[in-house]
């Protein structure tokens, strides 16, 4: 069975990116961050920054989702091709999923996907300034994979 999940960079950005911006807004707030650093942590990152963080976010869902991946196009050195941080892009992850599988898990599956991604990228966006937060963006991704773990054992019930 083939499937492909489809995640919207701009979707992933705007999340980081509101996250983020909250995120610095209590800390300031609560007094836990001084103004400049909450407006630093608040302030959007530059694509170059955010490329590096999505491509590496991207590289290990791709792990993570491994032994499903349908053969895909590798560029030298396995980076991912293109600019991930373009506006309108799309990244497509292939799926061939055995028999059995249960198709209303690839929603699931997806939303899991994205939150791992946005979860990895906005703990190594706030890593500098707040570490315990990152620590929380951190669990956050690894909820998400072990949610994406179980959506990939789904099996459909025999009939």
């Amino acid at each position: 069975m083939e499937f492909e999940i489809h995640i919207s960079v701009d979707t992933l950005r705007r999340d980081i990116d509101t996250e983020t911006y909250n995120l610095g807004r209590a800390r300031r707030s609560a007094g836990k961050l001084d103004s400049d650093t909450a407006a630093l942590l608040q302030a959007e990152d530059t694509d170059d920054s955010l490329n590096r963080h999505l491509h590496t976010a991207l590289t290990a869902l791709r792990g993570v989702l491994a032994r499903y991946l349908a053969d895909a196009p590798h560029s030298a050195g396995n980076r991912l091709p293109g600019d991930v941080t373009g506006e309108g892009q799309t990244v497509v992850l292939p799926l061939h999923m055995p028999s059995g599988f249960n198709p209303s898990a690839i929603d699931t599956l997806a939303a899991q996907a994205h939150a791992y991604i946005a979860a990895a990228v906005t703990a190594a966006r706030v890593e500098a300034y707040s570490p315990g937060d990152a620590d929380i963006y951190r669990r956050r991704a690894q909820e998400a994979a072990t949610a994406m773990m179980t959506a990939l054992a789904s099996r459909r019930a025999p009939r």
